[in-house]
């Protein structure tokens, strides 16, 4: 089963964007790098198959010494929303 959450009820996506944002600049991807990253994960894996981990490999190749860090503060992220 799929939710879409259009008004941000459940989870406030703007924020998560934002917090998701900040992690990548942390460790050197800015704004333009970060959206980059994702056109390069959605071109690998589609819309279904993105993921944190997706994201990263986008970030490496934007970035190639980007840190695997931002995979467990991206998973903080995740994880307060729980």
């Amino acid at each position: 089963m799929v939710y879409v959450d259009l008004d941000n009820t459940l989870i406030d996506s703007v924020k998560r964007l934002e917090l998701e944002m900040a992690v990548a600049a942390k460790f050197g991807v800015n704004a333009d790098g970060y959206w980059k990253a994702v056109d390069i994960a959605f071109a690998k894996y589609g819309i279904s198959g993105f993921s944190h981990r997706a994201l990263f490999e986008g970030c490496r190749a934007v970035k190639p010494d980007f840190s695997a860090e931002a995979l467990f503060e991206w998973k903080k992220i995740l994880d307060m929303e729980n």
